[in-house]
C-alpha cells in the first residue's frame, strides 16, 4: 500500500479554491487533503505528470499568511461519469518541493476545524470559537 493511502484524508467544511500562480485562473476546489497532496475537483482538467504552480487561499489567516503557495504534481486525473457530476473532473495531486513554511501552514489548516475526518460531522462550535462567525 502506498504512503498516500496510509495518510489519513481530511475533508474540508467549505469550500477552498486553488489558483494557478503564474495566470491567476481558478483551477479547482478542494475534496480532500493530506500533508503530502489534495484531490481537487474541477471543470477543466489537469494534465498528468505536470507540474503546476499553485495557490490556496485560507479560509482565514494562520499566523500572517492568507494563502498557500505550493508547487504539484497532477499523478491522475478522470472525467466524473456520475450525471450530477458529469463536465466536471476530479484531479489527484501530489505536492512537490514544499518550502517548510508552507508544509507548516498545510498542517495547521489541516489541525483546524476548518478540516475534518471524512466520516466525522463538522464541529461547529470549534468553528465558532476560532471564527466568531456565526455569532450567537
Amino acid at each position: 500500500m502506498s504512503e498516500a493511502r496510509i495518510l489519513k484524508r481530511k475533508k474540508p467544511i467549505n469550500y477552498l479554491e486553488v489558483y494557478d500562480r503564474n495566470t491567476g485562473g481558478f483551477v479547482g476546489s478542494v475534496v480532500d487533503m493530506t500533508v503530502k497532496g489534495c484531490r481537487l475537483t474541477a471543470e477543466e482538467p489537469l494534465e498528468p505528470e505536470v507540474v503546476y504552480n499553485l495557490k490556496l487561499n485560507l479560509p482565514q489567516p494562520i499566523q500572517k499568511y492568507t494563502a498557500v503557495n505550493f508547487d504539484a504534481v497532477c499523478r491522475w486525473c478522470k472525467e466524473y461519469s456520475r450525471s450530477l457530476m458529469s463536465g466536471s473532473f476530479g484531479m489527484g495531486l501530489e505536492f512537490y518541493k514544499l518550502s517548510p513554511t508552507d508544509r507548516d501552514l498545510i498542517e495547521l489548516m489541516l489541525e483546524s476545524s476548518w478540516f475534518r475526518d471524512w466520516r466525522q460531522a463538522p464541529d461547529y462550535e470549534s468553528i465558532r470559537k476560532e471564527t466568531g462567525f456565526p455569532e450567537k
